[in-house]
């Protein structure tokens, strides 16, 4: 679930993780999304449309560090 940072509104939801979702980022210009979760994967999104653009398999739990450029 993607939330508006200043007042914590409800933006959207990007479905694809089966894990809990540690960190997420959005670049400047809110177009990109990246999350890190729980199933060892990170992702990155069109923060416009909601689609996922690319899953990154990782050996272990994706807590942060995510550029999104």
């Amino acid at each position: 679930m993607l939330c508006q940072g200043d007042t914590g509104d409800w933006t959207g939801t990007f479905w694809g993780h089966k894990g809990a979702v540690w960190d997420t980022t959005v670049n400047k210009d809110a177009t990109k999304a990246g999350t890190a979760a729980a199933d060892f994967t990170a992702k990155v999104w069109d923060a416009v449309s909601g689609d996922e653009l690319m899953t990154l398999a990782h050996k272990y739990i994706a807590k942060t560090g995510f550029y999104t450029g």
